[in-house]
């Protein structure tokens, strides 16, 4: 029993933040044609940066559930200056890998997590069918999953949440392992490609280095 509030725990909770992912989402979807303007531009380093946040928060989570640690990508470099680094920055693997997750955390797993977590309210609500169907409208009888009009139909609905009580005890672990089984191949980052993500940062954040120096060396020029 414990094993599976557990597995419950994990699926409400990537509900919740499946939730949080899809204000993400269309968040993205109204950054996407800033992009091609310069203002826009600007923002993408942010932008990035908390995206990659998110992603991390969604690693450690689905990593605790799974026991395993799931690797990251690198830190985003915070002195990226030319437009062109920034726009490198929107379009590497490591961010195109978390906006693919964010994608699919955001509309497919969103509506899995949300129906799984359901299922066992169903059968609450079975139990305390036969206390109330009576006090519907004739016209909009209680449906629970089938119209409940008479005290012989009523006096099915224990049957129904037993039914509701086997689905939710078989599929939610199911579903638990499914939704982190997704999340982990879509957040790992592959173990050949790290070293070259790595590289990128660095070369990313040398590149930024060395903008920043030959400004001041041109700062220095003028002055003298």
């Amino acid at each position: 029993m414990r094993r599976w509030l557990r597995d419950w725990r994990f699926v409400a909770v990537e509900a919740v933040t499946s939730a949080v992912s899809i204000l993400f989402f269309c968040a993205g979807l109204v950054l996407v044609p800033l992009m091609i303007i310069p203002g826009g531009v600007l923002l993408l380093p942010g932008a990035v940066r908390i995206l990659h946040d998110w992603s991390d928060r969604a690693r450690r989570r689905v990593g605790s559930y799974r026991g395993e640690s799931i690797r990251g990508p690198a830190p985003v470099p915070r002195d990226l200056r030319s437009i062109d680094e920034r726009i490198q920055l929107a379009l590497s693997p490591p961010t195109v890998r978390d906006a693919l997750w964010l994608a699919v955390d955001a509309i497919p797993l969103f509506s899995i997590a949300i129906v799984t977590i359901v299922i066992p309210l169903g059968a609450v609500n079975s139990l305390a069918v036969p206390f109330y169907w009576q006090y519907a409208p004739a016209d909009e009888p209680v449906t629970a999953p089938y119209p409940v009009t008479s005290w012989p139909l009523a006096a099915t609905m224990p049957l129904m949440a037993l039914v509701y009580v086997l689905i939710s005890w078989a599929l939610i672990p199911a579903v638990a392992r499914l939704l982190a089984l997704i999340s982990s191949r879509l957040l790992a980052v592959p173990a050949r490609s790290s070293l070259a993500e790595r590289v990128d940062a660095l070369t990313l954040s040398r590149a930024a280095a060395l903008d920043a120096h030959a400004a001041e060396l041109r700062r220095i020029e003028r002055d003298l």
